[in-house]
């Protein structure tokens, strides 16, 4: 996007029912983990939402909340149903409406996908197929159905008593009004099944009740899915485009467009691709007249480009906005690059469903933890050397000098982004070099004197009289102990994809993680014969379940052979000698050998400096192996706690 007139439509009004959103910029609902085992928010979670308010963003839309104990997704799920729930629900609402933005609150119900060992007893679903646990639900007689709608509508109800300015049903994902909506799922023959009439019934009475309650000004929407990847038989587009028409009759005031997949299209609705999902919402706003809110990784300039071209009405930023909360006061300032971007890593899904922890991010160190990581000025003016210009530095220069300290950055390397740089060169990892810049930029913005192509050595480092020192310089390359292996010519990963060497056609690649993933596909994509292998019983151990699935899929797609729990019995210059499990060998013969193992502690400098200096910290790769959230996280709370 080039000016600020093609982002001037993201700032105009728009009216959902009797409400308007100050411009078309939403926070669409996000599970967060911020929430107690009662199913009330947290203080975290009132300071984690309030930081989005702040930031300028039109609507915030929060999470799900169960309208009965059987629709309970987790033991963090949110609730609203029992009027005991109103006073802390009040208190978001205001915490989001006085900073300018509309609040609205989600109603769910999870259906067959709500655990029977939090619940306490079988959970329900249109028909008794099982879904992703395998447990089989009790199919819902027509009066447990018409419970469930009274549940929705009260829920709703108590929404509108708690302040809020909208409710949204969620009638998407892999909940219980989507699976009452996908033929995949719902085999009734009655009134609630059958075609799309039948099988949006529910929602519709929804809306109905909700509206009778709640009276024809208070605006409800749906969240639907508009197709369904991976299901036989799952939602399409044109029964999407025939059940929102449905919705829109029975008294919706918007349409949220989302998606579901399955098996390996499992997070298709979190795609890397900016406005993958966009044909979705274009084609439910071909069919109805109310406001269409579109979803799928949007940034600013997609979203805006979007809305001119009638594609949808209200874009929805959710990861983005977890990694900036200021992304729309920024857009608003025209200051594009200090946006800090969403890398499409996952790590905020791995914390949340996985690990299940509170929500985290890899980029922001200070999502969910808001009121603790605002930034303190100081008294006392310090001297502060940070060595490393690599994610960790980077960071902990940018809060050192945001203190008020005077902040010298050494980096050895003639550009900043330390081993980051390596990161975005395989495929898929573009995102990475936003990341870069972004954090380039900033400390660049700041009074930080940046001192490139200087390695830092104890006499340089007592030169400048530092107070204290941050040495973020990264790890040393780790070198497995294998018979032969350094009578190769051997070569790092990272001489691979610099481009600093040349490789044979066949490639074979020690170290089975992600940076030996990742360097495979990178030669496989120039065309190698590429072979992965590591001790560990599988390739990608340390990987999220789910992704390690799609992602080792891609590799084999690829042509890459992966070979897991090998132990070597010796490398020589064009061959490898494998014993693998059940002691079987293998010999496999390569035109190059590339190390991808990693990387170990770097302490060397820290060693020197002990004594020498008053205060040293050692953070990242430096200290132990580190991931770019975790690299990040402790560049800020160490240069926080200075």
């Amino acid at each position: 996007m080039s000016n600020r007139t093609e982002r001037e439509i993201l700032f105009q009004p728009i009216r959902i029912g009797t409400i308007t959103l100050k411009n078309r910029i939403a926070m669409p609902p996000m599970g967060t983990g911020f929430i107690d085992s009662a199913g009330f928010p947290t203080r975290q979670m009132l300071d984690y939402i309030e930081e989005r308010a702040k930031g300028g963003v039109g609507l915030i839309v929060l999470e799900g909340a169960a309208i009965e104990p059987r629709g309970r997704l987790s033991s963090k799920t949110s609730r609203i149903d029992d009027d005991k729930y109103l006073p802390a629900a009040s208190q978001l609402a205001e915490v989001i409406k006085k900073h300018g933005a509309m609040a609205a609150m989600e109603v769910i119900h999870g259906g067959r996908e709500a655990p029977s060992s939090l619940i306490g007893c079988q959970p329900v679903a249109p028909s008794p197929i099982p879904g992703r646990s395998g447990e089989i639900p009790e199919e819902l007689t027509i009066d447990g159905i018409k419970e469930i709608i009274e549940h929705f509508a009260q829920g709703i109800l108590r929404i509108k008593k708690a302040g809020f300015d909208g409710a949204v049903i969620h009638a998407a994902h892999a909940y219980l009004l989507a699976q009452f909506m996908s033929a995949a799922i719902n085999k009734r023959q009655d009134e609630y099944g059958g075609d799309i009439r039948g099988r949006a019934k529910i929602v519709v009475d929804i809306i109905k009740a909700a509206k009778e309650l709640t009276g024809r000004d208070f605006p409800i929407w749906p969240r639907i899915n508009a197709q369904e990847y991976g299901i036989e038989g799952g939602i399409t587009l044109e029964e999407a485009q025939g059940m929102a028409r449905l919705l829109q009759e029975a008294g919706a005031d918007a349409i949220d467009v989302s998606c579901r997949g399955w098996g390996k299209y499992n997070f298709i609705n979190t795609p890397e691709v900016p406005g993958f999902l966009l044909p979705l919402a274009e084609g439910i706003k071909k069919v109805v007249q109310v406001p269409v809110f579109a979803v799928g990784f949007l940034n600013p300039e997609i979203g805006a480009r979007a809305i001119k071209q009638g594609k949808a009405d209200i874009i929805n930023i959710g990861r983005g906005l977890i990694a900036d909360p200021e992304i729309p006061r920024k857009v608003a300032e025209g200051r594009l690059e200090d946006i800090v971007p969403c890398i499409s890593c996952y790590r905020c899904l791995e914390s949340l469903i996985f690990k299940g922890e509170g929500l985290k991010c890899a980029v922001n160190p200070a999502a969910g933890r808001e009121r603790e990581c605002r930034i303190p000025l100081v008294e006392k003016r310090k001297r502060i050397v940070i060595v490393g210009g690599g994610p960790a530095g980077m960071e902990a220069a940018r809060i050192a000098a945001e203190r008020g300290y005077e902040v010298t950055l050494l980096e050895k390397r003639p550009y900043l982004g330390g081993r980051m740089v390596l990161a975005a060169i395989p495929p898929g990892k573009e995102n990475i070099t936003k990341l870069i810049d972004c954090l380039s930029t900033q400390v660049k913005k700041l009074n930080i004197q940046i001192r490139l192509n200087e390695e830092a050595d104890a006499s340089l480092i007592q030169d400048i009289r530092p107070d204290a020192v941050i040495i973020a310089c990264g790890g040393e390359p780790f070198i497995p102990e294998i018979p032969g292996l350094d009578k190769t010519n051997a070569v790092s990963f990272e001489d691979v994809l610099m481009g600093k060497v040349e490789v044979g056609e066949k490639v074979f690649v020690i170290g089975g993680e992600m940076v030996g993933c990742e360097t495979a596909d990178f030669l496989a994509e120039k065309g190698r014969k590429v072979t992965i292998a590591t001790l560990e019983p599988k390739i990608g151990a340390s990987m999220m379940p789910v992704f390690r699935e799609i992602y080792l899929d891609t590799l084999t797609k690829k042509g890459i052979t992966m070979i897991s729990g090998v132990n070597y019995e010796k490398i020589e210059e064009k061959t490898v000698h494998l014993l693998i499990p059940g002691r079987e060998k293998k010999t496999i013969e390569t035109d190059t050998i590339v190390i991808a193992t990693g990387f170990k502690p770097n302490t060397a400098l820290l060693k020197s400096l002990q004594s020498k200096v008053p205060e040293v910290k050692l953070i990242g790769d430096a200290l132990q192996p580190r991931k770019i959230m975790e690299a990040i996280a402790e560049g800020f709370d160490v240069a926080q706690a200075l």
